[in-house]
């Protein structure tokens, strides 16, 4: 017998609406949705609790993506990870690869 974990992702958003939403519907779908509001807690997570997937946006105050992006990639190179954002431009897309 095959035991599976459930998926784990992990939201990461300075929008709290967002994250608390997007949670919600995760959680409807079966897998298991962590919620971080900064790159910063998105980091202090990932080492007490590894996950699958990350969903991270781009613009946020602080440490943005693009930055908490390098941070996941040096600490866990496997890490997939999904950029996203409500402020696209091409700069940060190129970055971002």
């Amino acid at each position: 017998m095959v035991i599976r974990e459930k998926m784990k992702i992990m939201l990461v958003d300075d929008e709290e609406r967002f994250l608390q939403t997007s949670q919600k519907m995760i959680a409807k779908k079966g897998y298991e949705a962590l919620i971080a509001a900064s790159g910063a807690e998105c980091l202090k997570k990932l080492e007490e609790e590894p996950v699958h997937v990350i969903i991270l946006d781009v613009k946020m105050p602080g440490m943005d993506g693009i930055e908490t992006l390098k941070h996941i990639k040096q600490r866990f190179p496997l890490m997939e990870v999904i950029m996203l954002t409500g402020h696209a431009d091409t700069e940060s897309a190129v970055e971002g690869m």
